[in-house]
């Protein structure tokens, strides 16, 4: 499906490019598209009374997620478009659709386990099972989700195979939650908002208990991610809601890494051999693709969070919240050589591409 999309985007292209060439060899001028653009007044972000709270999401009501600081931090206005008004991508991108696909088999593959290895065979029953279910919630997807699903679905084929025979021992492991959603009243002492959060994994050891963190990535630097842990918002808010909520203080946490392969169906390849073909090499190097990183903490290192950072960033959103200083971060409309999904909105007021969220979905 991959190849069969590129070569109708090649030949949409190669036909653009001829009908350049015809009106240039026929002497008529090249008209470049003309693109209306909306003065700054115009723009959706321009209006000083622009809603910091709506139906959808409200500071007191609502609270936030780690994901929702992270997006705040990044631009007040990416995360006003997202969380305020509840703009969403029409058609999730495959780092997001494998990073999803990730958590539902990991959920699978920790909860109930006793001890029981994970066999390929249940493993294909899984694949069955998240097929079914995606196509269930996706009745009316787009060529491009569909698209992207079937290869994250060919993707997880190899990788959790691998993954099962690589991490026997999680299979045995004591685990507390497993992809458990969780929330809070914050302040803890006078509440004015809520915190709240998806937890991938807990377990204990004979040290304690451990979070356990699952992140997906295409490319991983090791040592960025052992000296970031340290100030890591999001793995230092379920430690410190584990020591606050539940009332056990965590021994740290262990950063689990699964790298996404690159790798793309060829020109007349089957499923069934581009399966084979990824799975061959994971298997020739799975310290590539299969990471831990573990952190230790401590009670003073998640009270001084809680005072440097996390009661900064509540605070701070509750202000803007409130009527606080709101502005673009420009320097963030581009994310790894990408246009955010909200790109478009900011800069010229056009929503084609995005659709409104009817209901908010839980998020980490």
């Amino acid at each position: 499906m991959v190849i069969r999309r590129r070569a109708i985007e090649v030949s949409e292209s190669d036909r653009l490019k001829s009908s350049i060439a015809q009106r240039k060899a026929s002497g008529k001028a090249v008209k470049k598209p003309s693109v209306k653009r909306k003065s700054i007044a115009e723009l959706p972000w321009s209006d000083p009374a622009i809603r910091r709270s709506s139906d959808y999401w409200d500071f007191n009501r609502d609270g936030l997620s780690w994901s929702g600081m992270d997006k705040f931090a990044t631009c007040r206005e990416q995360f006003r478009l997202h969380y305020v008004e509840g703009w969403r991508k029409v058609a999730e991108d495959l780092p997001l659709t494998f990073g999803d696909a990730a958590h539902w088999f990991l959920a699978k593959f920790n909860v109930d386990v006793n001890g029981v290895a994970m066999s390929e065979k249940k493993i294909d029953e899984l694949l069955k099972l998240y097929d079914a279910e995606w196509r269930r919630d996706n009745a009316v997807a787009s060529p491009t989700a569909a698209e992207t699903h079937e290869h994250v679905l060919a993707l997880c084929s190899a990788i959790w195979k691998e993954y099962a025979l690589w991490w026997p021992e999680d299979r045995a492991k004591k685990w507390k939650e497993v992809e458990d959603y969780w929330e809070m009243q914050y302040p803890v002492e006078s509440p004015r908002t809520i915190l709240k959060g998806y937890c991938d994994g807990a377990y204990y050891d004979d040290e304690g208990l451990w979070l356990y963190e699952t992140k997906t990535k295409g490319n991983v630097d090791e040592w960025l991610i052992q000296d970031s842990l340290v100030v890591d918002t999001q793995t230092q808010l379920y430690m410190w809601r584990f020591w606050k909520q539940v009332g056990e203080l965590p021994t740290g946490v262990q950063y689990n890494i699964v790298r996404r392969p690159a790798h793309r169906l060829k020109q007349n390849e089957s499923l069934r051999s581009f399966v084979d073909r990824v799975r061959g090499e994971i298997r020739k190097d799975p310290e590539k693709y299969f990471l831990r990183i573990t952190h230790h903490t401590s009670e003073e290192a998640l009270q001084r969070f809680e005072t440097e950072q996390l009661s900064q960033r509540v605070a701070e959103i509750e202000w803007w919240s409130k009527g606080g200083p709101h502005y673009i971060n420009s320097t963030r409309l581009v994310d790894y050589g990408k246009r955010v999904d909200t790109f478009d909105v900011i800069t010229k007021g056009d929503v084609s591409g995005l659709h409104r969220a009817e209901t908010r979905k839980k998020e980490k």
